[in-house]
């Protein structure tokens, strides 16, 4: 008798884009080979708001593939110089160098636009 070899693979680490109470996008950072990409995709109810499409993610694509985020994103990092910042840095021990965990910790709300990202668990 054969023995099978089952692997089981976790979803990739995802973080939801809402619009008030609705979930319009995915964000996720997926492993291609040995490079990290990140993968952009807007949900049905996107289209149902007719919102515009977020700063470089055109809504005519079904998906967006990146070695790096967008500018929507990474400009959502507050600036890491900032006392408050980096003393909440150590106390969450985040490392600096890591986008997807600042973008997750740091980034979840601006004062500049309605969108929220919430770290799916």
């Amino acid at each position: 008798m054969s023995k099978l070899s089952l692997r089981w693979k976790t979803p990739p680490p995802t973080i939801h884009v809402y619009y008030g109470e609705h979930l319009i996008a995915e964000l996720t950072r997926e492993m291609m080979g040995q490079q990290r990409l990140y993968h952009f995709r807007y949900l049905p109810e996107f289209k149902a708001l007719s919102l515009a499409p977020l700063p470089g993610l055109s809504a005519d694509k079904a998906e967006h593939w990146s070695p790096a985020l967008w500018a929507f994103f990474s400009e959502r990092i507050p600036d890491l110089r900032r006392p408050e910042i980096q003393e909440l840095l150590r106390k969450k021990r985040i490392n600096k160098e890591d986008e997807w965990t600042l973008l997750s910790e740091l980034g979840t709300r601006t004062v500049t636009d309605s969108f929220e990202l919430r770290k799916v668990a």
